[in-house]
């Protein structure tokens, strides 16, 4: 089913299927609300400096069928790559109604 989405909205080709964990900030600590699976389109990468130090950035586009859950999401909240545990900073949402899907723009590598 998941297979099918992906070819059905465009995401087949160069996209990778992940289950992914939604979470929100419980006071010092990172919690998950819920998971689920999306497709990830990794954009481009560049270089930050962080304390002194040079750290890679990568900016990623996370697809979720459109959903009660997915929508609950803001851009307070992160992703988590369940398989990895690599760690995706939400820095916008779009609606895209013709796809029925939620397109999350991330970025990882930096501190979230």
């Amino acid at each position: 089913m998941w297979l099918g989405w992906c070819l059905m909205t465009g995401l087949g080709a160069g996209n990778r299927g992940a289950r992914i964990a939604f979470q929100m900030k419980d006071g010092d600590r990172w919690s998950d609300q819920f998971q689920i699976w999306g497709a990830i389109r990794f954009l481009r990468g560049s270089e930050v400096v962080l304390q002194g130090r040079v750290a890679g950035k990568n900016t990623a586009v996370i697809s979720f069928r459109d959903g009660r859950k997915v929508r609950t999401a803001t851009t307070h909240w992160r992703l988590k790559l369940v398989e990895t545990g690599d760690v995706f900073a939400i820095k916008s949402i779009i609606n895209d109604q013709n796809e029925k899907r939620l397109d999350f723009t991330c970025e990882t590598g930096i501190p979230t």
